[in-house]
């Protein structure tokens, strides 16, 4: 008996000494916060006794939630959650280093939150800019959000809008517009979207009393060099309708001058499908282009530049190579389902001359000249300075940049970096830094613009003839 007591009494003192002997670490997933209330730096430990540290940064700015639904943790307990839906308003005091996590106030109580479900952008518009209200007209195609945002996982569109809808804008604020929706509803417009007069909306125009009809109908053939721009008005500022290929047989059944300018009205095949009875739209286009009899009128580059507005001249002229295994040269910057407009195809490290650059339903085109002086079209992304064919992308210039990222030119100013600094080819964060700056150096903004809520620089730094971007909050102005 007296045995069975001993060892009973052993076992209690070796599990009392097992638990004394278990160290508490802190848990991999909880930052925790020091007792300063500012820039707090703290570490923690994994599984392999790696040590990180977590930053966080004081910020006091109100957020709204981006996502659906966001879980937030407690930072007293790291337990405790509770819930707030899309378009919540929160204080956000402070994030974390890697951008991945914040800390928000809630009646008083502190929790951590997801940093990719929460925006700092005005998305209700309480802080824009009231204004007297005004009737300003949409100047085409123009969606209403819900919200003071174009991304649709959060803020629907309301309402397509066609050219000339008249809407009440009563505030503004950055990019966009606050409307008057209905007497319960204020909804958001991107302000540039919005004109203070009525557009003139070219493609239906009424110029019908200028043109006669021919009787009877000329046969006539395309002239242009690579291919014709029909329009859907006679007007050079009328969309595009088709596009046809050099010495096409055209049918023109009226004729008229506007302004100066003989227009022809033609007759355009409409796409049928097979068996079924081929019907015809209404275009036009320029005597210019136009000949009675199939011939080699050349098109100039600045009739190019009129026939497609979208593209900017290349002057001096680019020298580039292809860089893919095979390219197709078209006749119009498209992509047709027949592929009825390719002219050529070039083998990788062919030598081509860019004239001009521009951007058609998404995609980035080159024109170039042939070696005949005619002009054709072929991806501008396919193209590399590398005569070797390596792909190596084309570097944008200035103005092309602005226009891609719709960035607002500004007079240069110089700054410097707060800390260290990573500069991208674009303005988003990118899994290389092209460049990194250190505290301190001095770059020189040439534009500015908002990317996902964010502002950014558009800069050069001295002695370096690339165009860097980075976030605006990452520098400072010099002092006076």
């Amino acid at each position: 008996m007296k045995k069975r007591i001993f060892a009973l009494l052993l076992a209690g003192l070796l599990t009392t000494s097992l638990v004394s002997c278990i160290s508490t670490k802190p848990r991999p997933d909880d930052p925790g916060l020091d007792e300063s209330g500012s820039e707090d730096t703290i570490s923690r430990s994994d599984t392999t006794d790696e040590i990180i540290t977590v930053t966080w940064k004081d910020v006091n700015k109100t957020v709204y939630v981006t996502a659906s639904t966001l879980t937030l943790t407690k930072v007293e307990d790291n337990t405790k959650t509770i819930k707030k839906t899309q378009m919540s308003e929160l204080l956000c005091l402070k994030i974390s280093s890697d951008a991945k996590r914040c800390i928000v106030e809630v009646d008083g109580v502190q929790y951590y939150a997801s940093a990719s479900a929460l925006t700092d952008a005005d998305l209700l518009g309480k802080n824009f800019t009231a204004c007297t209200p005004k009737t300003m007209y949409a100047d085409g195609s123009v969606n209403i959000r819900k919200y003071a945002s174009s991304d649709g996982t959060y803020s629907p569109v309301i309402k397509t809008l066609a050219s000339n809808d008249a809407v009440t804008v009563v505030a503004t604020g950055g990019n966009w517009s606050k409307i008057k929706y209905d007497e319960n509803n204020f909804y958001f417009i991107f302000s540039e979207n919005l004109s203070e007069t009525p557009v003139v909306d070219h493609d239906k125009v009424d110029y019908s009393s200028y043109f006669t009809a021919c009787t009877p109908t000329l046969k006539m053939y395309v002239t242009a060099s690579s291919s014709l721009t029909v329009r859907k008005n006679a007007s050079v500022d009328s969309s595009a309708l088709t596009w046809l290929a050099k010495d096409t047989e055209v049918t023109v059944i009226a004729q008229g001058t506007i302004d100066g300018t003989k227009w022809y009205k033609i007759l355009v095949p409409d796409e049928i499908e097979e068996g079924q009875t081929q019907t015809y739209s209404e275009g036009y286009v320029t005597d210019k282009y136009l000949s009675e009899s199939k011939g080699n009128v050349s098109m100039t580059l600045a009739d190019m530049l009129v026939q497609y507005p979208a593209f900017v001249e290349k002057n001096p002229a680019l020298t580039l190579y292809v860089s893919s295994d095979a390219l197709n040269v078209r006749s119009t910057p498209a992509f047709p389902t027949e592929d009825d407009n390719i002219v050529a195809t070039l083998q990788k490290k062919a030598q081509v001359k860019v004239v001009a650059v521009g951007n058609v339903e998404g995609t980035n085109w080159a024109m170039i000249e042939t070696t005949d002086g005619k002009y054709c079209f072929v991806g501008y992304s396919k193209l590399t300075t590398d005569p070797e064919g390596k792909p190596i992308e084309v570097p944008l210039t200035f103005e092309e940049l602005i226009a891609k990222y719709s960035f607002t030119d500004c007079a240069d100013k110089t700054v410097s970096a707060k800390g260290t600094v990573n500069c991208y080819t674009a303005p988003e964060n990118q899994a290389t830094a092209v460049k990194t700056l250190k505290s301190g150096d001095r770059v020189t903004v040439l534009a500015s613009g908002t990317v996902s809520y964010t502002e950014w620089y558009l800069f050069t730094v001295e002695g370096d003839s690339t165009y860097y971007f980075a976030g605006a909050s990452l520098f400072e102005n010099l002092a006076e």
